[in-house]
């Protein structure tokens, strides 16, 4: 017993000694380590009807763990989450919850802000239309139609300063190597009166589907116009001459049909005319040919004179104001197609 009274206090230090070097061992495997990491915190739920004026402030903070744990922190994204649900608008401090990676919860010491200031305000929207833009010139011989974008109206929110800078929203069409027509889903962008992008504002929805058909274009030519005068004026007077203001008009059609034709027939009634007249006429072109332009219609000025040596059985009135300008264009194209009688 004496034996075993003496070698008790030996034993318990023993087990100190081993309980130290066994505790010694372990760190060296599992060595602590500290270090500082920036985190962003993020922000979750923002009601829809609030902003975020200011976010919460990044800053760095003091991660100590094993090296395994702070490895998968400094991957983890988000780092720390702010939570705004049944936040207001205004200036407010809420709490900063930092997150732990998968298998690490109870691994990491994690010491850093409690609380950061969020600002929030009042969301504005305002409703814009779609513009489609596209840079590339079609293919030879052929023409874009009006280009689409579906839906063509979207919504823009963010703070009232911003939305305000909005000046329009476009869809950038890329034609680039496109031989034909275009249908595609584009991001939409907001842009300033410079037309550089505000990017602080959000496009509700992001993207839409804009189309671009691609047609043929026909050919064109510039042809004269010619009157075909139509009956016989009052006794005693003749069609000294006309013209046309413009005295040209561009049709398109087929390569066939313009090949054929230098000038355009407008049929003009004179039957009974006795003094000069201005008159506005409409051009129908034949089938197969159309009017470029906006108007078919022109403007005409018929020359009247009395026939020498014939007596009129009714005075000639003096002859109407003339609305075209007659004054200014190119001589008369038109010839009398009714020459004077011999008195």
């Amino acid at each position: 017993m004496s034996i075993l009274r003496r070698n008790f206090g030996v034993k318990f230090w023993s087990l100190i000694i081993a309980i130290l070097l066994y505790w010694i061992a372990s760190g060296q495997r599992n060595p602590v380590v500290k270090t500082e990491v920036y985190v962003q915190p993020q922000v979750s739920g923002l009601g829809e009807d609030l902003v975020a004026k200011t976010l919460p402030q990044g800053s760095p903070v003091s991660v100590s763990g094993s090296a395994e744990a702070v490895e998968a922190y400094r991957a983890l994204e988000p780092k720390a989450t702010v939570d705004l649900t049944g936040s207001k608008p205004g200036a407010n401090r809420y709490p900063v919850k930092y997150l732990s990676p998968d298998g690490f919860s109870n691994a990491l010491e994690i010491i850093g802000p409690s609380v950061t200031l969020v600002t929030l305000e009042r969301k504005k929207r305002g409703e814009y239309s779609v513009d489609v833009i596209y840079d590339d010139a079609p293919p030879a011989g052929y023409a874009y139609s009006q280009p689409r974008a579906s839906p063509a109206r979207v919504q823009v929110e963010g703070l009232a300063a911003d939305v305000g800078r909005v000046a329009r929203v476009v869809a950038n069409l890329d034609t680039s190597g496109t031989p034909g027509a275009i249908n595609q889903e584009i991001e939409l962008v907001a842009q300033d009166v410079k037309q550089q992008a505000v990017e602080s504002v959000t496009v509700v929805p992001s993207k839409v589907r804009a189309t671009l058909g691609l047609k043929k274009t026909p050919a064109t030519k510039t042809v004269l116009l010619s009157a075909d005068l139509n009956g016989t004026p009052a006794p005693g007077y003749y069609i000294a001459g006309y013209r046309f203001w413009p005295n040209t008009l561009t049709i398109s059609g087929s390569q066939d049909l313009l090949a054929s034709r230098s000038s355009l027939s407008v049929p003009v009634d004179v039957d009974g005319i006795r003094a000069s007249a201005a008159r506005t006429v409409r051009v129908q072109p034949p089938s197969g040919l159309t009017v470029v332009g906006t108007s078919a219609t022109v403007h005409l000025r018929l020359d009247v004179q009395p026939i020498a040596g014939v007596r009129s059985p009714v005075a000639v009135a003096s002859p109407p104001a003339i609305s075209a300008p007659v004054s200014s264009v190119t001589p008369p194209l038109g010839a009398p197609t009714q020459a004077p009688p011999t008195p």
